[in-house]
């Protein structure tokens, strides 16, 4: 199962509501980034990150995005 996926059974929601919540024409699209047979626009994956309230990371629906995440350090030292 895919983040969104299981963010979306948290909330209840069926892929055709989150499509609609999220502006779109059809669940298509959610079932796509589900199954990862689709990608997401930068646009659409900002939307899908802030509807769940960072659960599901926009650079893990837009693979351009991840370029303009910032690296996560592997260890963090004291302080």
């Amino acid at each position: 199962s895919s983040s969104l996926e299981i963010a979306r059974k948290a909330k209840g929601l069926s892929q055709e509501r989150l499509a609609h919540a999220l502006g779109l024409k059809s669940k298509s699209a959610i079932s796509m980034l589900e199954t990862g047979r689709g990608r997401a626009s930068a646009r659409l994956a900002i939307r899908i990150e802030k509807f769940f309230d960072g659960e599901v990371p926009a650079a893990s629906l837009c693979p351009a995005l991840q370029d303009l995440t910032p690296p996560v350090p592997h260890e963090l030292g004291p302080g």
